[in-house]
């Protein structure tokens, strides 16, 4: 796994972490002054051996969701494996990881990365 060395965390001018959207009500999580770790993901269908990138704040319970079946653009091609994850100590810094692993020389690393090519 790599790992991302972890930076002050970004704040407004309230003191609330720039996560503060994802812990809101409408998400059923409660609001945060503190910042949290961000993962990215890949992950590895063991049906048909495509791949998915996310990202979360928790992985474990994430991975658990995609294996479920909770997640409707993966609920057909579960189980899953885990590719590799990458830690980050925002979301911003997290989403581009992700766009960026979604784009196509993102998709080219990955299969280098799993050994596919």
């Amino acid at each position: 796994m790599a790992h991302i060395a972890i930076v002050a965390p970004q704040t407004t001018a309230r003191g609330y972490s720039i996560m503060a959207h994802y812990a809101s009500p409408a998400c059923g999580r409660q609001a945060s002054k503190t910042a949290y770790m961000i993962y990215v993901y890949v992950l590895e269908s063991l049906r048909d051996q495509s791949t998915y990138v996310g990202m979360t704040n928790d992985l474990s319970r994430r991975l658990a969701e995609h294996n479920n079946g909770k997640n409707r653009s993966t609920k057909a091609k579960a189980p899953f494996k885990l590719l590799f994850s990458e830690n980050y100590p925002n979301y911003k810094l997290g989403r581009q990881r992700e766009k960026w692993l979604k784009s196509g020389i993102g998709r080219e690393y990955i299969k280098k990365f799993a050994g596919i090519v």
